[in-house]
């Protein structure tokens, strides 16, 4: 299992281990919509999936990302992911052996 967190910098090595399929990404995770946490958030989700044919990525994020005007998370993407769990602060997640607090 492997998780992405805010996806901001160079996403290349990640992308050649997902083209390599030497890497699974199960979680992507994205903070707030700063751009550099975000700058490659659409790239990653769209690699993951295989172009949406692959629905197995589960997508975290803040409702910022996702409906403000400064939205990072390209609307049609959203439907290439398996579910999208909207962050809300201070609280615990639990995904597979990974626990994080926001």
């Amino acid at each position: 299992m492997c998780l992405v967190i805010d996806p901001g910098g160079s996403v290349d090595k990640i992308l050649a281990r997902i083209k390599d399929r030497r890497l699974t990404v199960k979680y992507v995770v994205n903070t707030h919509d700063h751009i550099d946490h975000s700058n490659d958030v659409n790239v990653l989700i769209d690699a993951m999936t295989g172009g949406g044919l692959e629905r197995r990525v589960m997508l975290f994020a803040p409702s910022e990302c996702l409906d403000s005007e400064n939205a990072v998370i390209l609307p049609y993407l959203r439907g290439f992911v398996q579910d999208i769990g909207i962050l809300k602060p201070k609280q615990i997640y639990h995904l597979d052996d990974v626990t994080f607090t926001t």
